[in-house]
Formats: structure tokens, C-alpha cells, sequence
């Protein structure tokens, strides 16, 4: 028997085959651009988690930022001046004098600053004032200290600048 009669004999067996191996390579085909294509969406909805991840701490950040805008209340430079004379009564020490210093324009906050002339016993007590100054909700900054012994030898003479900042909407 030769091949053309054993093709002929098994014609419709044969075209079978054929027809299931192009079947086979079609749905390979298929199933590898399927494949792709669920990889493709999988990077995809990783990088929209991550976004989405970033976007929350975002959301978080802002709030955080609108709390502290809320309580930085100060708006003018005579609130820091009677703030911080509120603050040296309340520490027990001396104001001796304060005054304004020029307000200071950034593009997103004014800082608002204060020179003042203090007098003390002691340490402690400007300590007292320092903490007070520091855990006020005002958020105030000590741009400059200097402490002397004042002329008597018994207490100390402090002249310091102290700066309060104000958010701009």
C-alpha cells in the first residue's frame, strides 16, 4: 500500500487531525494573548493600589495640615506680643520691655516676631518660660537668646526674639 492509498482510505481521519491541531494552536494563540492581557491588568491594578495608597496618606496629610492651620490662630504681630507678655506673667518673670519686629512674607506663611527684655531670679524660672513658650499652641520659635547676669549679681538679664508663624490660604 502506498501512501496516497493510506491517505485516501483515512482522508476524513486525517483532515480530523488537522483540523484539531490548528485548533490546538489557535486557542494557544488565544489563551497566550489572554495571558498578556490579565498580566497587563494585574500590573495595572497594582499601580491604581498604589495610587490609591498614596492618595489616602495625601488625604491624611491635608488634614493633618488643615488641623494645624486651625490652631496656629495668631494673625497679627500685637497677638504674639500679648501672648508672650501673657506667658513671661505666668512663668514669674520680669518683662522689662517688648516690641515688634518687621513681619516676614513667605509665599505660604507670615512670621510674625517679637523682641523682648526679660529678668529672673534664676534658671528655672526661664525655664518655666522656655517650656511654656514651646507647648503653647501658638507654635512659637525662639530665633535668639542671650542671657547675662544683670548688674546687681542677682538675677539674670535675658533678651530674646521670638517668632510665630501664620499659615496663608
Amino acid at each position: 500500500m502506498d501512501v496516497m492509498t493510506l491517505i485516501q482510505k483515512n482522508k476524513n481521519t486525517v483532515l480530523s487531525i488537522v483540523i484539531v491541531v490548528i485548533a490546538l494552536f489557535i486557542s494557544l494563540k488565544i489563551y497566550q494573548n489572554q495571558d498578556k492581557e490579565i498580566e497587563n491588568l494585574k500590573k495595572k491594578a497594582q499601580a491604581e493600589e498604589k495610587s490609591n495608597q498614596i492618595f489616602g496618606t495625601l488625604v491624611t496629610l491635608d488634614d493633618k495640615i488643615n488641623i494645624y492651620k486651625r490652631s496656629l490662630k495668631i494673625k497679627t504681630t500685637s497677638e504674639v506680643m500679648n501672648r508672650v507678655s501673657e506667658i513671661v506673667k505666668e512663668s514669674g518673670l520680669k518683662l522689662e520691655s517688648i516690641r515688634p519686629l518687621s513681619e516676614s512674607l513667605n509665599e505660604d506663611f507670615v512670621r510674625f516676631s517679637v523682641s523682648a527684655s526679660l529678668r529672673t531670679k534664676d534658671f528655672n524660672q526661664l525655664g518655666e518660660f522656655m517650656s511654656r513658650l514651646e507647648n503653647d499652641p501658638a507654635l512659637f520659635t525662639i530665633d535668639s537668646l542671650k542671657i547675662n547676669r544683670d548688674s546687681s549679681g542677682s538675677g539674670l538679664s535675658i533678651g530674646l526674639r521670638v517668632s510665630a508663624i501664620r499659615v496663608l490660604d
